[in-house]
């Protein structure tokens, strides 16, 4: 534990804390850099960083303010970087090793820089931003949050959607896990987006200015499924929907392709806006 009521000036070197550490003054960090370690919890305060390092091997290190880190954030191995409900900024590059977790209580979460985990990464009810690259080799948690992806976003972990909503607007490449729970899938923007893997979405709606949502694996919508604008390819995929089928935009299939509703006729709509009644879908 360690307490600071002056100034702290640390322009180059680096600042390690492995108990909490309260700073009641100036902190001055230039290009430097700020690490915390341990298996304990602690506490950090909210400034202005330049680039921070969790060498923790367990506990937690919470903000106890919002904060900013103007540079990279890594987390080596283990441990948790956490805010309740304060905001975390990271304007570098975040890498998230080993089982690495960043989290919020309700703070909201933005990465400008780009994000490569293999930890843990969400929120309980927070926004997220990703502006950059976002690489999910982990498990990323929507909660009941809104994240939005601008940047091109991997997937081949988990992905667990909780009550939220995540949207893409970029490209997504996804072959790992979605977990739909009762959240939203919102594809928008003209991007070419595959999708696909293990997932099992809530409600999933297209909203594109163009471009398509290409499946690279079996789908299944158990909410609403609202496709307003843009081309769902499903190529030789399964796509199911047990919930409400909303389709007024373009829908291909292969030859090999299945579309599966729970009830035996399904109401198709037409890109002009003509229902096409009575269309039978393959049993299930």
């Amino acid at each position: 534990h360690a307490t600071s009521s002056g100034t702290v000036n640390a322009q180059s070197g680096t600042i390690s804390a492995g108990g909490s550490f309260w700073n009641e003054a100036t902190l001055n960090l230039g290009n430097g850099t700020f690490r915390v370690s341990g298996g304990s919890d602690q506490f950090i305060p909210g400034f202005v960083y330049n680039n921070v390092q969790s060498h923790k091997t367990a506990g937690t290190a919470t903000f106890t303010a919002s904060s900013t880190i103007s540079g990279t954030f890594i987390a080596f191995s283990a441990g948790t970087l956490a805010s309740t409900s304060t905001s975390i900024h990271i304007v570098g590059a975040t890498t998230l090793g080993g089982t690495a977790t960043v989290t919020s209580t309700s703070g909201n979460m933005t990465f400008t820089g780009a994000v490569s985990s293999t930890g843990s990464l969400g929120s309980i009810s927070g926004n997220k931003l990703f502006s950059s690259t976002f690489v999910n080799n982990g498990t990323f948690i929507v909660g009941s949050g809104v994240a939005t992806t601008t940047g091109h976003a991997t997937n081949t972990g988990t992905i667990a959607n909780n009550t939220g909503r995540l949207e893409v607007v970029a490209d997504l490449e996804s072959t790992g896990t979605f977990t739909g729970g009762e959240g939203t899938l919102l594809f928008v923007n003209d991007a070419i987006q595959r999708f696909g893997g293990a997932s099992a979405v809530y409600n999933l709606t297209l909203n594109k200015m163009g471009g398509s949502v290409t499946l690279v694996g079996n789908v299944t919508s158990t909410g609403t499924f609202t496709h307003t604008s843009g081309t769902l390819a499903i190529g030789n995929n399964r796509f199911a929907a047990s919930g409400t089928y909303d389709n007024n935009a373009t829908i291909t299939i292969g030859d090999d392709g299945v579309i599966v509703h729970d009830v035996e006729l399904v109401d198709f709509v037409d890109t002009d806006g003509t229902a096409v009644s009575g269309y039978t879908t393959p049993a299930d």
